[in-house]
């Protein structure tokens, strides 16, 4: 099998042509890759003390865009391994791509050490995700849709999001065929973290009809609707439900939940 191994090298994906940021800068794959793509076959590939970047913010892509595309997890990696590949970081930095930071699919694994870095990656700048991010995401099916493990293994310092507000960002889970650990001081993380709220504030506003609407914000990690089902509840004193809401239709963002009643009451 192929082998390649960089060391102390910096590529930049510009946007040159419309289009352009769905090229990856690294392609790991089991055939011959496209120009413009540096290929391993059938793929290792060992990044060290490097930088792999994209252009930055791209608000002009998901701004104004419905759920459905803003959560489109895999567009435009700067990285991307598929089948049998497996890609190695050591020392080496993925920031600012305008979509995934790293690909993994169909059976791939990926290897982060303590000293790389992941940041900036899939900024949801402009829409209603705005805070969101997008460092690695990882599919356990492969090209002819065959589910096969992929497999993800990252040191949390190498997530500086995580430090600040315990958003790893990673979309690695078990029911899509990933087996995922971000190894931390204390626990390692198996899986999603499960989310967790820290406030909730209930507003209720009257009008100058004396009708109300009640606007309900929660706030707090992992609250990501694109990989979650995420439904709010309002129960009267006798604990029956007289509203639920699915917030995956609702304006949301990465870090918060937010909804705002239609109907008066």
């Amino acid at each position: 099998g192929g082998e390649l191994n960089l060391d102390s090298i910096q590529v930049t994906r510009i946007r040159s042509f419309i289009g352009a940021e769905e090229i990856p800068i690294v392609s790991v794959v089991p055939e011959s890759g496209k120009y413009g793509q540096i290929s391993s076959i059938p793929g290792i590939l060992i990044l060290i003390n490097s930088i792999i970047s994209g252009s930055g913010l791209f608000s002009e892509k998901w701004s104004g865009k419905e759920i459905n595309e803003i959560c489109n997890l895999n567009y435009a990696p700067l990285i991307a391994s598929q089948s049998t590949g497996k890609v190695t970081l050591i020392g080496t930095t993925i920031t600012q791509s305008e979509g995934t930071g790293i690909y993994v699919s169909g059976g791939a694994q990926l290897s982060i050490d303590s000293t790389s870095q992941l940041s900036s990656n899939g900024e949801r700048v402009g829409s209603s995700l705005s805070g969101m991010q997008t460092h690695v995401v990882c599919n356990g099916i492969d090209a002819s849709g065959y589910p096969i493990t992929s497999s993800v293994d990252i040191n949390f310092n190498s997530l500086p999001s995580y430090s600040t507000n315990q958003e790893t960002w990673v979309f690695a889970d078990s029911f899509k065929g990933c087996n995922s650990i971000i190894r931390t001081s204390g626990i390692n993380i198996y899986g999603r973290i499960a989310p967790q709220t820290n406030t909730g504030i209930l507003q209720i506003n009257i009008d100058e009809s004396g009708s109300r609407t009640v606007k309900a914000i929660i706030t707090g990690n992992n609250l990501n609707p694109c990989d979650r089902i995420l439904n709010l509840e309002i129960r009267n004193q006798y604990g029956q439900t007289i509203i639920s809401q699915n917030l995956n239709e609702s304006s949301s963002n990465a870090a918060g939940a937010q909804w705002e009643g239609i109907d008066k009451f």
